[in-house]
């Protein structure tokens, strides 16, 4: 029996072809990070890949820990705070800026739950309005970004995209019934897929996992085992039609991934290294900064025209020293 093989298909003329960043977790507790850096370094590897072929790098939301604007009363021991988290979360954006601008990629960011604690601050004090915006102070002066608030969402075709802690949304099929459309989020940080048939035709849902930090868990998890959490990264091919593929790829151990294309890609640890020892230092100049603003000893001298000091006047006193200032008489 002979088989006739069809004519391919002509393909659309347009198409989008976006990477879809979920859960990061960008940030530090007690210096530990809240993110997983190999899988940051994996994912950095991919984007960097496919940036000639990528129309789109969308961040599905808690792209920032923010663990110093947690609600959860249990977590304000040790706290960082603000401009910490500040800091790493652009850090992060710089490198999204590094690889997607030569190849004018737009990007955009989704605001979850983690980012919009800001916004709850806000409420909870008027005196704050508008003092901790996080679309302005880390979008600002960036090019090619577009911002989607917590809970509404970004589309590209038939395809919506969001961060996924809408209010009885607990499964991909929850999220199905309660939009009755197809939607990739995020917020779980586990990966489920769930397709449904309605009158309106078929609708699918996934949640992609995260770049959090499985092992050790974050302290946003409280103690509860993660066991359902995985890594990965997306890839979402739109085309004109509006007709779409999901990609969902595991990162495997923290430091594997094969593409969709059948690219191998493997965690550099020295990298990952080096990113690390940069967030530090930018750490270690804000605590600094910090320190000199609200617990700086007392005893010191300002002046805009020091002059040397004479000899005998340098004080010491408990583990500080102090330097008396004498002017020329």
């Amino acid at each position: 029996m002979k088989y006739r093989v069809p004519a391919p298909l002509r393909p659309s003329k347009k198409r989008y072809l976006a990477a879809v960043i979920p859960d990061v977790h960008l940030g530090y507790h007690q210096r530990v990070p809240a993110h997983d850096p190999l899988v940051w370094d994996v994912g950095m590897q991919a984007l960097a890949h496919l940036a000639d072929r990528l129309t789109h790098v969308i961040i599905i939301g808690d792209w920032g820990n923010c663990e110093s604007l947690s609600h959860w009363a249990a977590l304000r021991a040790d706290q960082v705070y603000i401009n910490e988290d500040i800091a790493i979360m652009n850090h992060g954006l710089d490198e999204i800026d590094a690889i997607c601008d030569p190849y004018k990629i737009k990007k955009v960011f989704i605001e979850g739950n983690h980012e919009v604690w800001a916004t709850l601050l806000e409420a909870k004090y008027p005196i704050l309005r508008d003092q901790i915006n996080l679309q302005r102070v880390l979008l600002k002066g960036r090019q090619r970004w577009t911002w989607v608030p917590n809970n509404h969402f970004y589309k590209l075709g038939k395809l919506y995209f969001t961060h996924g802690n809408i209010r009885g949304v607990k499964t991909p099929e929850d999220m199905i019934k309660k939009t009755g459309k197809s939607v990739v989020y995020g917020h779980t940080h586990g990966n489920e897929s769930r397709s449904l048939r309605g009158l309106d035709g078929e609708h699918s849902s996934w949640t992609i996992g995260c770049w959090a930090s499985i092992e050790p868990p974050p302290p946003y998890a409280r103690a509860w085992v993660p066991e359902k959490w995985v890594h990965g990264l997306t890839l979402a091919q739109v085309r004109a039609n509006g007709l779409f593929q999901v990609n969902f790829r595991r990162i495997i151990e923290s430091s594997y991934t094969e593409l969709f294309d059948g690219t191998e890609i493997v965690a550099d640890r020295k990298q990952a290294q080096r990113r690390i020892d940069e967030q530090m230092r930018l750490l270690d100049a804000l605590e600094l900064e910090y320190r000199d603003r609200y617990y700086h000893p007392s005893g010191r001298v300002k002046e805009d025209d020091p002059v040397e000091p004479l000899r005998g006047t340098e004080l010491r006193t408990r583990g500080y020293r102090a330097r008396i200032i004498a002017s020329r008489g």
